[in-house]
Protein backbone atom coordinates (compact mmCIF):
# COMPACT_ATOMS: atom_id res chain seq x y z
CA UNK A 1 0.00 0.00 0.00
CA UNK A 2 2.95 2.33 0.55
CA UNK A 3 3.84 2.03 -3.15
CA UNK A 4 0.25 2.95 -4.05
CA UNK A 5 0.45 5.93 -1.70
CA UNK A 6 3.66 7.13 -3.31
CA UNK A 7 2.08 7.12 -6.77
CA UNK A 8 -0.25 9.95 -5.80
CA UNK A 9 0.08 13.37 -4.23
CA UNK A 10 0.09 13.26 -0.46
CA UNK A 11 -2.17 15.72 1.28
CA UNK A 12 -1.45 15.02 4.94
CA UNK A 13 1.34 17.15 6.39
CA UNK A 14 1.07 16.23 10.07
CA UNK A 15 -0.96 17.27 13.10
CA UNK A 16 -0.11 20.50 14.91
CA UNK A 17 0.31 20.66 18.68
CA UNK A 18 -2.96 22.59 18.84
CA UNK A 19 -4.74 19.75 17.07
CA UNK A 20 -3.17 17.03 19.21
CA UNK A 21 -3.71 18.70 22.57
CA UNK A 22 -7.21 20.13 22.16
CA UNK A 23 -8.83 17.00 23.56
CA UNK A 24 -6.64 17.28 26.66
CA UNK A 25 -7.87 20.83 27.20
CA UNK A 26 -11.50 19.75 26.75
CA UNK A 27 -10.96 16.87 29.18
CA UNK A 28 -9.52 19.26 31.79
CA UNK A 29 -12.83 21.14 31.58
CA UNK A 30 -14.85 17.95 31.87
CA UNK A 31 -15.98 18.17 28.24
CA UNK A 32 -18.53 20.73 29.43
CA UNK A 33 -20.62 22.56 26.83
CA UNK A 34 -18.82 25.81 27.61
CA UNK A 35 -15.48 24.16 26.77
CA UNK A 36 -16.52 24.10 23.11
CA UNK A 37 -15.89 27.79 22.61
CA UNK A 38 -14.75 29.89 19.67
CA UNK A 39 -11.14 28.80 20.14
CA UNK A 40 -12.03 25.10 20.20
CA UNK A 41 -14.23 25.47 17.14
CA UNK A 42 -11.46 27.29 15.27
CA UNK A 43 -8.83 24.65 16.09
CA UNK A 44 -11.21 21.95 14.85
CA UNK A 45 -11.99 23.83 11.64
CA UNK A 46 -8.46 24.96 10.80
CA UNK A 47 -6.14 22.36 12.33
CA UNK A 48 -7.93 19.07 12.95
CA UNK A 49 -10.61 18.67 10.28
CA UNK A 50 -8.37 19.48 7.28
CA UNK A 51 -5.48 17.23 8.32
CA UNK A 52 -7.66 14.36 9.51
CA UNK A 53 -9.51 14.56 6.19
CA UNK A 54 -6.23 14.62 4.29
CA UNK A 55 -4.86 11.64 6.21
CA UNK A 56 -7.93 9.51 5.59
CA UNK A 57 -8.12 10.64 1.97
CA UNK A 58 -4.49 9.58 1.45
CA UNK A 59 -5.37 6.15 2.86
CA UNK A 60 -8.68 5.59 1.04
CA UNK A 61 -7.09 5.20 -2.40
CA UNK A 62 -4.52 2.53 -1.47
CA UNK A 63 -7.11 0.70 0.64
CA UNK A 64 -9.58 0.70 -2.26
CA UNK A 65 -6.91 -0.74 -4.54
CA UNK A 66 -5.88 -3.55 -2.22
CA UNK A 67 -9.41 -4.55 -1.12
CA UNK A 68 -11.13 -4.09 -4.48
CA UNK A 69 -13.84 -2.04 -2.75
CA UNK A 70 -14.95 1.50 -3.46
CA UNK A 71 -13.91 3.09 -0.16
CA UNK A 72 -14.38 6.67 1.00
CA UNK A 73 -13.75 8.53 4.23
CA UNK A 74 -16.15 10.20 6.63
CA UNK A 75 -15.55 12.29 9.76
CA UNK A 76 -17.36 11.99 13.06
CA UNK A 77 -18.91 15.16 14.47
CA UNK A 78 -16.90 17.02 17.15
CA UNK A 79 -20.16 18.05 18.79
CA UNK A 80 -22.90 15.49 18.01
CA UNK A 81 -25.07 16.22 21.07
CA UNK A 82 -22.35 16.89 23.62
CA UNK A 83 -18.68 17.73 23.29
CA UNK A 84 -17.05 14.65 21.76
CA UNK A 85 -14.41 12.88 23.87
CA UNK A 86 -12.36 12.16 20.76
CA UNK A 87 -12.02 13.46 17.21
CA UNK A 88 -12.23 10.75 14.60
CA UNK A 89 -12.93 9.65 11.09
CA UNK A 90 -12.84 6.42 9.15
CA UNK A 91 -12.55 4.80 5.76
CA UNK A 92 -15.75 2.88 4.95
CA UNK A 93 -17.52 1.49 1.86
CA UNK A 94 -19.09 4.15 -0.34
CA UNK A 95 -22.75 4.63 0.51
CA UNK A 96 -22.41 3.14 3.99
CA UNK A 97 -23.29 4.87 7.24
CA UNK A 98 -20.22 5.78 9.27
CA UNK A 99 -21.24 4.20 12.57
CA UNK A 100 -22.85 1.13 10.99
CA UNK A 101 -19.88 -0.13 8.97
CA UNK A 102 -16.62 -1.83 9.84
CA UNK A 103 -14.41 1.25 10.19
CA UNK A 104 -10.75 1.66 9.36
CA UNK A 105 -10.42 4.58 11.72
CA UNK A 106 -8.12 7.28 13.07
CA UNK A 107 -9.05 8.83 16.43
CA UNK A 108 -7.45 11.65 18.40
CA UNK A 109 -8.01 11.13 22.13
CA UNK A 110 -6.59 13.16 25.02
CA UNK A 111 -3.51 10.98 25.46
CA UNK A 112 -3.04 9.02 22.26
CA UNK A 113 -3.81 8.89 18.56
CA UNK A 114 -5.37 5.54 17.73
CA UNK A 115 -5.54 3.72 14.39
CA UNK A 116 -7.27 0.47 13.59
CA UNK A 117 -10.43 -1.51 12.89
CA UNK A 118 -13.72 -0.98 14.73
CA UNK A 119 -17.16 -2.52 14.42
CA UNK A 120 -19.97 -2.20 16.95
CA UNK A 121 -23.44 -3.70 17.23
CA UNK A 122 -25.07 -0.32 16.53
CA UNK A 123 -26.45 -1.89 13.36
CA UNK A 124 -27.52 -5.28 14.65
CA UNK A 125 -27.96 -6.85 11.22
CA UNK A 126 -24.44 -5.98 10.08
CA UNK A 127 -22.95 -7.03 13.40
CA UNK A 128 -24.82 -10.35 13.34
CA UNK A 129 -23.56 -11.01 9.81
CA UNK A 130 -20.00 -10.28 10.92
CA UNK A 131 -20.31 -12.60 13.93
CA UNK A 132 -21.69 -15.34 11.67
CA UNK A 133 -18.77 -14.92 9.26
CA UNK A 134 -16.28 -15.04 12.14
CA UNK A 135 -17.87 -18.15 13.62
CA UNK A 136 -17.26 -20.06 10.40
CA UNK A 137 -13.53 -19.23 10.32
CA UNK A 138 -12.21 -19.48 13.87
CA UNK A 139 -8.70 -20.57 12.83
CA UNK A 140 -8.45 -17.76 10.28
CA UNK A 141 -9.64 -15.25 12.88
CA UNK A 142 -7.02 -16.43 15.37
CA UNK A 143 -4.32 -16.22 12.69
CA UNK A 144 -5.40 -12.71 11.64
CA UNK A 145 -5.23 -11.52 15.25
CA UNK A 146 -1.77 -13.05 15.58
CA UNK A 147 -0.61 -11.17 12.48
CA UNK A 148 -1.95 -7.92 13.89
CA UNK A 149 -0.37 -8.43 17.31
CA UNK A 150 3.06 -9.07 15.76
CA UNK A 151 2.72 -5.53 14.38
CA UNK A 152 1.72 -4.11 17.78
CA UNK A 153 -1.94 -3.89 16.75
CA UNK A 154 -4.02 -5.31 19.58
CA UNK A 155 -7.56 -6.05 20.65
CA UNK A 156 -8.55 -3.33 23.05
CA UNK A 157 -11.18 -2.51 25.65
CA UNK A 158 -11.83 1.24 25.84
CA UNK A 159 -13.55 3.10 28.69
CA UNK A 160 -15.57 6.09 27.46
CA UNK A 161 -13.22 8.73 28.92
CA UNK A 162 -10.05 6.81 28.11
CA UNK A 163 -6.83 8.60 27.25
CA UNK A 164 -6.63 6.19 24.33
CA UNK A 165 -4.09 3.86 25.93
CA UNK A 166 -4.34 0.25 24.82
CA UNK A 167 -6.03 -1.97 27.40
CA UNK A 168 -5.53 -5.35 25.80
CA UNK A 169 -7.72 -8.36 26.46
CA UNK A 170 -7.56 -12.06 25.63
CA UNK A 171 -10.25 -14.55 24.68
CA UNK A 172 -12.41 -15.68 27.60
CA UNK A 173 -15.21 -17.24 25.55
CA UNK A 174 -14.95 -20.54 23.67
CA UNK A 175 -14.50 -18.79 20.29
CA UNK A 176 -13.54 -15.35 19.07
CA UNK A 177 -16.99 -14.92 17.53
CA UNK A 178 -18.58 -15.47 20.94
CA UNK A 179 -16.03 -13.16 22.55
CA UNK A 180 -16.87 -10.29 20.21
CA UNK A 181 -20.59 -11.00 20.50
CA UNK A 182 -20.29 -10.77 24.28
CA UNK A 183 -18.37 -7.49 24.09
CA UNK A 184 -20.74 -6.09 21.43
CA UNK A 185 -17.81 -4.66 19.47
CA UNK A 186 -14.49 -5.36 17.80
CA UNK A 187 -11.73 -2.84 18.49
CA UNK A 188 -8.33 -3.80 17.03
CA UNK A 189 -5.83 -0.96 17.09
CA UNK A 190 -2.44 0.62 17.61
CA UNK A 191 -1.85 3.81 19.59
CA UNK A 192 0.76 6.57 19.55
CA UNK A 193 1.39 8.91 22.49
CA UNK A 194 0.69 12.56 21.70
CA UNK A 195 4.34 13.51 22.20
CA UNK A 196 5.47 11.13 19.44
CA UNK A 197 7.01 13.32 16.75
CA UNK A 198 5.87 11.01 13.95
CA UNK A 199 2.35 12.43 14.39
CA UNK A 200 3.61 15.83 13.33
CA UNK A 201 4.89 14.87 9.88
CA UNK A 202 3.66 13.38 6.59
CA UNK A 203 5.40 10.07 7.29
CA UNK A 204 2.64 9.22 9.77
CA UNK A 205 0.50 8.27 6.77
CA UNK A 206 2.81 5.31 6.19
CA UNK A 207 2.43 4.19 9.82
CA UNK A 208 -1.34 4.43 9.49
CA UNK A 209 -1.34 2.32 6.33
CA UNK A 210 0.87 -0.29 8.02
CA UNK A 211 -1.61 -0.49 10.88
CA UNK A 212 -4.50 -0.81 8.44
CA UNK A 213 -2.60 -3.49 6.54
CA UNK A 214 -2.28 -5.45 9.79
CA UNK A 215 -6.04 -5.45 10.39
CA UNK A 216 -7.09 -6.22 6.81
CA UNK A 217 -7.02 -10.03 7.28
CA UNK A 218 -9.72 -9.67 9.97
CA UNK A 219 -11.54 -6.91 8.05
CA UNK A 220 -11.87 -9.18 5.02
CA UNK A 221 -13.43 -11.94 7.12
CA UNK A 222 -16.08 -9.56 8.42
Amino acid sequence: MIEELNRGERRFHGFSDEALYLQRELKDEGWARKSWDENSSEIWAKEIKPQLSNLLSDCAGPLSSITGQDLVFRLGSPYPRHVAKWFWGAVIPKGGKLQHEAQLFVALRWGYVRVGLYLSNRNQDKFSTAISNLSLREEDVAHSLEIARKNDVKLCYTPNESSGSVIEYTKSASTWAKEFQKRKEIDLLKAWKLDDDVLRGPEFTEDVLRAFSSVLPLYEIL
